[in-house]
């Protein structure tokens, strides 16, 4: 079971752009602490019924999709592939079987998709 994280908020006088960037940190870290304390099968549960594919692990799985699609691909230019698709809308929800909590949080906070391109975004908000 992972540990709660401190989640301080974003520093109010940073630059739009860094802002940004602390914002999608923040907002990684409290999606972690929601599945902090679940077991498995909790972690796992999709109580939306109107959205199946949605589950507490599935939102941080999401939330890497988002930080790699709009910081890194669209901000930054990286040219790594996308981790969702224009033909399954929910690819990113889904959790592998053979997926644990502590290995989904660890894939999106230990990632280079959570640190390098953080200094490269910078580089380009400097240019």
């Amino acid at each position: 079971m992972i540990a709660e994280r401190p989640r301080p908020w974003p520093d109010r006088d940073l630059e739009l752009l860094p802002a940004v960037v602390d914002y999608f940190r923040f907002l990684h870290d409290t999606a972690v602490d929601k599945v902090a304390g679940l077991d498995e099968e909790q972690a796992r549960a999709t109580p939306i019924p109107t959205s199946p594919a949605i589950s507490p692990l599935g939102l941080i799985q999401h939330l890497r999709a988002v930080y790699r699609q709009h910081l890194q691909i669209h901000l930054v230019g990286s040219d790594l592939p996308p981790l969702w698709f224009a033909d399954d809308l929910d690819s990113e929800f889904r959790i592998a079987p053979d997926a644990t909590v502590d290995s989904v949080v660890a894939a999106s906070s230990s990632s280079p998709d959570h640190s390098r391109p953080i200094a490269r975004l910078l580089v380009v908000i400097t240019r």
